[in-house]
This record gives C-alpha cells, structure tokens and sequence, in this order.
C-alpha cells in the first residue's frame, strides 16, 4: 500500500503543463463572444489597409485601432496600475487607442498563445505601439508588441509587421487576464491598427499602391502639421 500510494503522488507530481484553450480564440464565431472590448473594435475578414492586404487564419480575426478611448480609461478597463501605460509604452505620450481582454484561470507552467499582426497609416515622428498586457498572481506584464519607431517590432513609416505569437507562461496558479491594445501617441488621428487571430494568417503588400500612398500622407502630414 504504501508503494502504490509513493507511486501516486510521483505520477501527479509530473503532470505536464497545458496548453490554455481560451474562448473564441480565433473569433471564428464572428463576433467577439467571450472577450471584452473597449474603443474601436471588430472582427473581420480579409481586410486591406493602405498598402497592405491582412488575411485571417480562418475565416475572421479581430482588429483593433487606436482611435477609441484615453489612455487612463484603457489603463481601468484593463484593470491595470493606474499610469503603466502612460509611463511603460515607448516614448511618445499615449493619448487614446482600444483594447480587448479575457480572463481565465490556469496552473504554473501553463501557456497561452495569441497570434497578431500590425499595420500603421502614420508615421514618424508618432509611435503608435501596439502591446500586449497580462494581470495575475504575480502582478501585470506590458509587452509592447510593435511600433512605428521605438518599441516592439518597428515597422517605419506606413509599415506592417507579418503575422506573430504572444505566448506568456504561468508562473503560478491562478486567475489571469490577458489584454492587447494599440494606441496613438501624440495626436488621436492617423490610425493604427492590430489585429488578433489563433494562427498566423497572411500580410501582403501591394507595391504597386505605395508611390500613390506616400503622396497622399505626404498632403495628410502638411495638413496635420498646420
């Protein structure tokens, strides 16, 4: 008996991590069913911006711009400190964006995997990061996915990253939240954009756009610039 029970409690103790399943993962449903969303967010399908062409994995992803709400209000919907994303995101004063969360629970060693992709229609001198922003036992990590030029993967003017995974490791068991936004920084303009999926889809350029493009910003910086 006292072997079977030594047995026991070795085979437990070797149980291995999962992998967190979370819900709507690639909003396949069309909507954002079992997220939470503040600001300017919907799920689409294949969807073209500028020069860039974003393609899901499946048939939908959510997509994200930062033309929503103040920072200060994404820092109390993301239940987060008050000030880490005006004070943690690159520099550049964050002024508004959206974002979008999901709560789950989950043991030490877990993972849990997003897949996301960024495109921006603004440009240096504004930043615009996207990030990503997970609360739990030990307290919240901010992650800046990607910017314009400073912070993340930095795309340049008018650029676009591919398709990438965000995958944080549990470091204790618990309740989690899981967050991502994009924000504009120093105006609340030109618009960035983040899009969210549960693989990685298609980015693809359209060259032929880019001379067109570039002219057409060049009037929209004077503009703003006065």
């Amino acid at each position: 008996m006292r072997i079977a029970i030594a047995a026991l409690v070795f085979t437990v103790g070797l149980c291995p991590a999962a992998v967190i399943t979370l819900n709507n993962p690639g909003f396949e449903s069309g909507d954002t069913t079992g997220w939470v969303t503040a600001g300017s967010v919907t799920v689409d399908g294949t969807t073209t911006i500028n020069a860039w062409t974003i393609g899901p994995a499946g048939s939908y992803m959510a997509h994200l711009v930062n033309d929503g709400i103040p920072v200060a209000s994404l820092e109390t919907f993301l239940g987060v400190t008050p000030g880490l994303l005006s004070s943690g995101l690159p520099p550049g004063t964050a002024t508004n964006g959206s974002a979008i969360y999901q709560d789950f629970s989950g043991n030490a060693g877990d993972t849990v995997t997003v897949y996301w992709a960024y495109v921006t229609e603004d440009y240096e001198e504004y930043n615009d990061p996207a990030f990503a922003v997970v609360s739990g036992p030990s307290g919240a990590q901010l992650t800046v996915l990607a910017s314009i030029w400073n912070g993340g993967i930095q795309v340049g003017d008018y650029g676009a990253t591919g398709w990438h995974a965000f995958t944080y490791v549990l470091p204790a068991t618990g309740a989690y939240r899981l967050g991502f936004g994009v924000v504009n920084t120093e105006d609340d303009e030109v618009s960035s954009h983040l899009f969210l999926d549960s693989a990685a889809g298609t980015v693809t350029p359209e060259p032929s756009t880019f001379a067109l493009l570039g002219a057409g910003l060049l009037g929209l910086s004077l503009l703003r610039r006065r």
